[in-house]
């Protein structure tokens, strides 16, 4: 083939235009097509993965700084390793008060506290920064849960969908920030 009948087939290709030229396995697509492709991932991934990983960041920086702490104030009460040592002392828990292993007769019922409670025991016996690790990270799946449900809540209730999200995402940053969950 000469050079000059290469130099036209080129040339063809290039002024043909993008839309009449088939696309085969293998070929990439055109600047636009992937642009357009580009610009709907970042779309889709700001509106569906962001908002929830922020609430989630936003949970955990905000309570991150009690990580590596001690026991403090009422904590002291709950490092009882014979109470918080046996699994077999679970049914107990939902018939006894909170502080009923300190003698206090206070009508303090919270039996899944002392089951989280129990199995942090478990997990990381007396390693205190394990039992504030695993608060952390059950106030950052409580902040992710309210955002979904205000989501949906929202939106079942006729509110447009980006006000909706909007709104949830608002109030789960209020929540995860707030400093009343200490």
């Amino acid at each position: 083939m000469s050079k000059k009948r290469k130099g036209r087939q080129r040339a063809a290709r290039r002024a043909a235009p993008k839309s009449t030229v088939a696309k085969g396995r293998g070929q990439r697509p055109s600047d636009a097509e992937g642009a357009a492709a580009t610009k709907l991932n970042w779309v889709v991934f700001r509106q569906t993965v962001l908002p929830p990983l922020a609430v989630v960041l936003v949970a955990l920086a905000a309570f991150a700084n009690a990580w590596p702490d001690n026991f403090v104030l009422d904590d002291k009460l709950f490092n009882n390793p014979e109470r918080f040592a046996a699994w077999s002392n679970i049914p107990r828990y939902f018939v006894e008060n909170v502080w009923a292993s300190q003698g206090i007769d206070q009508p303090l019922y919270r039996p899944l506290l002392l089951i989280s409670i129990t199995l942090d025991t478990q997990l990381y016996g007396n390693w205190m920064a394990g039992f504030h690790l695993t608060n952390i990270l059950l106030h950052g799946l409580a902040s992710l849960l309210l955002f979904s449900f205000l989501g949906l809540l929202l939106r079942a209730s006729g509110v447009p969908p980006s006000t909706a999200s909007l709104s949830a995402l608002l109030a789960a940053l209020i929540f995860a920030v707030s400093p009343v969950q200490t």
